[in-house]
């Protein structure tokens, strides 16, 4: 404890961080009281009005006579689908603050920041943002680009249903490829900030990043190549360091999402 304090100058004394909270133990996932309440308004609102909208614009989508009008309507429900997302992405938030954690976050921050419905909220937040933002954009230019040709629409045929279709999957696709990049174990050593172990791994407290890895592994094995130290190297080594008696070691990793 004394080398981890000296090396880093972090002391822990309670393995499950209890005392690292100090003045911030009664802290919430989402600390302030305005927040709380922009979150749950601006989420209510996000959902009930963009489904709304979706129910609306996909009725008269069959009233569309041109293809400009088609497209524009997909293209306004892309918007109220993105919208949707991150108003669900809100809720869910706000849930979880008032019904799991509450005033109990500190002392649980370590299981929120390594946990799955962290890395979900994180893809349902970017994913939404982006479809909104992309589908903006294009719905911009396509009537930047009606304003300056000043052409008469024309009407809905094959080739402007599958052109319409064929920017959709583009813009679902970028989107999800987007939230989902930072996630790929095969880039972990590009997004993954530390790595979360069991109580009984006196090692590695709190969220050790690659630096403590590193100084640990080091004192373990001598003297080493820091900038050869990728997670999958790292994993493998703190593997061989325990023997079986200490059964699974917990592993759980602080991905993009989960970046304090």
């Amino acid at each position: 404890k004394q080398w981890y304090q000296a090396e880093y100058g972090r002391c822990f004394d309670c393995i499950d961080l209890s005392d690292e909270c100090n003045d911030a133990c009664n802290s919430e996932l989402i600390a302030d009281g305005t927040l709380k309440l922009f979150s749950w308004g601006i989420g209510v609102q996000a959902v009930i009005l963009n489904l709304l909208i979706l129910q609306r614009n996909a009725r008269s989508l069959r009233t569309c006579k041109s293809s400009v009008a088609l497209n524009n309507k997909i293209l306004v429900i892309m918007i109220s689908i993105g919208d949707f997302l991150v108003g669900a992405y809100l809720l869910w938030m706000s849930g979880i603050d008032v019904i799991v954690y509450g005033k109990r976050y500190c002392m649980l921050q370590t299981e929120w920041l390594t946990s799955i419905d962290c890395s979900i909220l994180g893809v349902l937040s970017t994913t939404g943002s982006h479809i909104s933002l992309f589908s903006m954009t294009v719905l911009s230019v396509t009537r930047l680009i009606g304003v300056i040709k000043s052409k008469i629409p024309g009407p809905i045929h094959r080739k402007s249903v599958v052109k319409t279709m064929v920017i959709i999957t583009v813009i679902v696709c970028t989107s999800i490829c987007i939230s989902v990049i930072p996630l790929l174990p095969m880039l972990e050593d590009f997004f993954v900030n530390g790595m979360k172990y069991n109580a009984n791994i006196r090692l590695f407290v709190g969220l050790p990043g690659k630096e403590v890895h590193f100084a640990v592994l080091e004192e373990y094995y001598g003297r080493m190549k820091k900038h050869t130290m990728s997670w999958s190297l790292i994993n493998t080594m703190v593997d061989e360091m325990f023997s079986d008696q200490y059964g699974n070691l917990g592993r759980r990793k602080v991905d993009f999402y989960g970046n304090d």
